[in-house]
């Protein structure tokens, strides 16, 4: 169980947004000994600029840059270009904003101050961050970080920390696109085939990166359909995996640690979490998506759906309507090109 860096073994819960994440960050959070903050995208975001570049080793310049990154206390400049970064319609790892963590100055100050104290490390600095977080310094308390698009950096986190547990969540990609279109609350019928288009292009990605590490000791999936059909014993077996003891009353009130681990911006769009219910929603895509949006979904993810076993519906639409559909993506692709090319002149007109 130990670590020879920290005493413990974290626990990162990754997977697709929107499979059930949070959910599974709440029941491990609420055990005993163990405890969590809300996404830090530590290896999405604020590592981005050392992993583009593949720099070994980080010196304490560096450790100000991923702080600040984190914090969105960054110059404007490179907030602007962060922005152009994320309007790339390629991009499917930086295709939204990002809600900074609440971290005063003085916090702040108190990060960098720990982190001098300690071998500067990917590892050492990702630890003094979530721990400075969560204002728990006892080795004994072992954290859990859930930022899901994490799943795409797997190499990287098990290079930090080489006996790390991952939770890999895997729902089903049509669940998964119409729960965005719900929360994002989107109407327009180009707008959510685009959405929906983008969001299977992403539920494959991740599912991709995640399944590339489905042989290794450390890497657990599961199924967010045996998460809430079968909470008691797919969690009892979680937290075997982990080294950790389930407490069953946790089920009924792992509310209790929501606010810690979810930041205020996202509340609205957890809303059962917040009320510690586990609610099954399976198949919701059948109430929430119409013929054309499961079309799309089945194009894109028909090969993983298969090799992992979801409910296979063959949709059949006319010629006329395939047409329409690829028409209005790609005009919200180009849409979305085009609003790249102004930011993007917008900033070099700033810089003369």
């Amino acid at each position: 169980m130990k670590s020879d860096v920290f005493g413990v073994r974290p626990v990162f819960v990754v997977g697709a947004p929107r499979s059930g994440t949070t959910l599974m960050q709440l029941l491990i959070a609420s055990q005993d000994n163990f405890f969590s903050v809300p996404e830090t995208r530590f290896f999405l975001y604020g590592m981005r600029p050392f992993l583009k570049t593949k720099k070994h080793g980080l010196s304490y310049n560096d450790v100000v840059i991923i702080i600040d990154r984190l914090t969105h206390s960054e110059s404007n400049t490179l907030r602007n270009e962060e922005c152009i970064n994320r309007l790339k319609y390629t991009s499917l790892l930086y295709d939204g904003e990002y809600p900074s963590l609440a971290v005063c100055d003085a916090l702040k100050q108190r990060m960098l101050d720990s982190i001098k104290k300690r071998p500067i490390s990917v590892a050492s600095v990702c630890d003094c961050v979530v721990r400075m977080l969560a204002n728990i310094n006892d080795v004994n308390q072992r954290w859990v970080e859930k930022t899901p698009k994490h799943v795409c950096f797997l190499d990287e986190i098990f290079s930090a920390f080489p006996d790390a547990y991952v939770i890999h969540m895997i729902r089903d990609a049509r669940d998964v696109a119409s729960s965005f279109v719900s929360c994002k609350n989107i109407h327009r019928t180009d707008e959510r085939y685009w959405y929906i288009y983008r969001r299977a292009l992403q539920w494959n990605m991740c599912v991709s990166a995640g399944m590339k590490y489905g042989n290794d000791a450390r890497v657990k999936n599961v199924f967010y359909r045996d998460l809430v059909l079968s909470p008691e014993s797919m969690m009892n077996d979680v937290m075997h995996f982990v080294g950790g003891v389930f407490n069953k009353e946790t089920l009924h009130s792992f509310d209790n640690v929501f606010e810690e681990c979810v930041l205020t911006e996202e509340h609205d769009h957890k809303k059962l979490c917040a009320e510690g219910r586990i609610v099954n929603r399976e198949s919701i895509w059948k109430k929430r998506l119409v013929k054309n949006e499961c079309w799309i979904v089945n194009n894109v993810c028909r090969n993983f759906m298969e090799k992992l076993g979801f409910e296979r519906q063959d949709v059949k639409i006319s010629a006329m309507n395939k047409c329409s559909v690829f028409f209005e993506i790609l005009i919200q692709q180009a849409k979305q090109c085009l609003k790249r090319l102004c930011a993007k002149s917008k900033l070099v007109f700033c810089r003369i």
